[in-house]
């Protein structure tokens, strides 16, 4: 085995070792922050305090039509919301992470608690996409 070789080895012993650390405290902190977050975000979806602003389509927006195509891209989400905790290799990391997550999530829903908005309904003829 060259040297090459054996780099390569430790390399990907490594990447498995700091997947496996501590899988139930990831798990379950990973998924009790989601469950948070979107109780959260629901709420204020549901009960805007304050009237709600529409926001008008740009230019950009008319220009790029839906593509179904594009919604795997879109649901890959979940995988790289999650790699960050799931590549720290210690409870203190992952807890300093998700307080810096969660002030960045409090201040979204403090711009949205005061200046909720909806963007205009789309005029996408849904049966076209089953």
């Amino acid at each position: 085995m060259n040297q090459g070789e054996k780099i390569h080895n430790l390399q990907r012993a490594g990447v498995v070792y700091v997947l496996l650390a501590h899988p139930w405290f990831k798990t379950f902190s990973i998924s009790v922050f989601m469950t948070v977050f979107f109780a959260g975000y629901f709420y204020l979806l549901r009960h805007p305090a304050f009237p709600v602003h529409s926001i008008p389509a740009t230019a950009l927006d008319d220009a790029i039509a839906f593509q179904p195509a594009a919604l795997p891209i879109y649901l890959s989400l979940w995988a790289y919301v999650s790699l960050p905790p799931a590549l720290m290799t210690t409870n203190n990391a992952i807890v300093a992470y998700g307080f810096r997550i969660a002030a960045l999530c409090l201040a979204g829903f403090t711009v949205f608690y005061f200046w909720p908005n909806a963007i205009t309904p789309s005029v996408i003829d849904w049966n076209n996409h089953p």
